[in-house]
């Protein structure tokens, strides 16, 4: 299969129709290049192999400058050669596959570059590859594609910012958690009483995904929230992963009854407010608000506690009026 062909087997598996105004995730594994290879009877060889190759324009040049000639001027290029979606989506996908090669044991978890090395087939070494770094543009420009060209009408793709290991940490950050995972993380964000308005520390996330992950989270994943010195990138990666799902998160839980069907509750928080400060008296009046990133009703919430009833309208910016009994 050329170069081309994986690109866009590859983008459409993320990149369709049934994405729409959803965040996509790059998550490329072996298990995925099986799938799209299978009726031929190829796999992750010929991949990589494609991809080493490029599109037909670009030279023998090192893989990251190829992969910016197939970046450079490609929306011009569209116009004569009818591509589909975006020609680099092919590296990017090669990158985050080395990504999650330590899941297999062939390296330590945190050795991105001897994972991406010895996928290429390359000599083993622990120094960054060769102009990597400038595979920040693409990524960059895969969100402007998606949220711009596209207007997110087949998934919306976001450019996570990594800290310190800005270049290696969005490869990571695409595979760091599963689909079933990034799907159990509201049930752990509801058993934790975390709010989407204010997203905690990152030390304290750590603890709270170990204590309300067991049995949600991949044994891979609460290793590296135990030991943050031996997982460096991949720790920083995945607080960053869960960060953004928790600002992304509106409230909503969907769990499974016991007939098999699919049930949806909409969890918010009520906050203490401190809404009149009278400094001679040094007194404040506090008043409870409902804080939700969900719509609210438009016939307004009614919250019960025992056998109390309380009522509140939407405020604004997710806050809602006092609440009146």
């Amino acid at each position: 299969m050329d170069y081309l062909r994986w690109n866009d087997q590859i983008a459409s598996k993320f990149f369709n129709p049934e994405a729409a105004g959803r965040r996509v995730y790059l998550h490329v594994t072996r298990e995925l290049i099986a799938e799209i290879g299978r009726d031929e009877g190829i796999a992750v060889p010929d991949f990589v192999r494609s991809v080493k190759g490029g599109p037909p324009w670009c030279s023998g040049v090192p893989l990251c400058l190829r992969a910016t000639e197939a970046f450079v001027g490609w929306r011009k290029r569209k116009v004569t050669s009818k591509l589909l979606f975006p020609p680099y989506i092919g590296f990017l996908g090669l990158f985050v596959l080395a990504a999650g090669l330590g899941e297999e044991g062939e390296f330590s978890v945190q050795a991105y570059y001897p994972r991406l090395r010895k996928l290429l087939g390359d000599e083993e070494s622990t120094r960054p590859y060769p102009h990597f770094e400038e595979m920040r543009e693409l990524w960059a420009d895969l969100e402007r594609w998606s949220e711009g060209d596209k207007h997110g009408e087949i998934g919306v793709f976001e450019s996570p910012a990594t800290g310190r290991f800005v270049n290696v940490g969005v490869p990571i950050s695409q595979t760091i958690l599963t689909e079933q995972e990034r799907r159990d993380l509201p049930l752990i964000f509801v058993d934790a009483g975390l709010d989407a308005g204010a997203p905690p520390a990152e030390s304290y996330l750590a603890s709270i995904l170990q204590e309300f992950g067991v049995g949600r989270l991949r044994p891979r994943t609460l290793r590296i929230l135990r030991d943050p010195v031996a997982h460096k990138e991949e720790h920083e990666g995945l607080l960053e992963a869960v960060l953004d799902e928790l600002r992304e998160w509106d409230g909503s839980v969907t769990n499974e009854t016991e007939k098999g069907l699919k049930k949806v509750s909409v969890h918010a928080s009520l906050r203490l407010c401190l809404d009149e400060i009278d400094k001679v008296a040094g007194r404040v009046a506090l008043r409870l608000r409902c804080r939700t990133a969900h719509e609210f009703p438009e016939d307004g919430l009614v919250i019960r506690l025992h056998s109390a009833s309380y009522r509140c309208q939407e405020y604004g910016g997710g806050w809602s009026t006092v609440l009146e009994d």
